[in-house]
């Protein structure tokens, strides 16, 4: 346990990736001990070349906006990889190093969207994001309704709903009209 920030990439590769993966609630675990280790997205990369992804930045400092852009550029990954991040300070450092890659709103970004699509005005947002990656609710106020998604989609704007494991709930959110 600890903030990965404060370990090297040694002390990480010596975790077992799979110590608490199990098919069956934790009656077994099929792939504990077989020395599957966390991977760098070095790793991830050359493991899946051209595979979308997101890769949500965790951290403001120290700041990873000029590594992460490097490594994806490296990889050629421009066009396949959506970055998120929560922290308004670590997408904007991010944009500003790396403008060719699509991102995701700040926790901030989406309040102003939210609070300024309630009150019919959304079109006054010029989004620096290409797509909003958002839960159902915040602290109990609807964030995706047919609204929301109609006026983010009238800005080219893809709504990608989080975390929804329920078939019958996903199917909602497509009938709404989720990307």
């Amino acid at each position: 346990s600890g903030a990965v920030s404060e370990m090297t990439l040694a002390e990480i590769k010596q975790y077992d990736a799979a110590y608490n993966w199990s098919q069956d609630d934790g009656q077994t675990y099929p792939l504990r001990g077989q020395g599957i280790t966390i991977p760098s997205l070095r790793e991830v990369f050359e493991a899946f070349p051209q595979y979308p992804m997101i890769i949500e930045i965790k951290q403001e400092s120290p700041s990873m906006a000029g590594t992460l852009c490097d490594l994806i550029k490296e990889y050629a990954m421009e066009e396949y990889v959506m970055v998120p991040s929560f922290s308004d300070t670590a997408i904007a450092e991010f944009r500003e190093s790396c403008p060719t890659v699509a991102t995701q709103p700040s926790t901030g970004e989406v309040t102003r969207f939210v609070i300024l699509n309630f009150l019919g005005l959304s079109g006054l947002v010029r989004p620096a994001y290409q797509s909003f990656g958002v839960p159902e609710s915040q602290y109990g106020i609807p964030i995706v309704t047919r609204w929301f998604i109609w006026n983010a989609n009238r800005r080219n704007l893809d709504v990608q709903i989080w975390t929804i494991n329920d078939p019958d709930e996903m199917q909602r959110f497509i009938d709404m009209g989720v990307d």
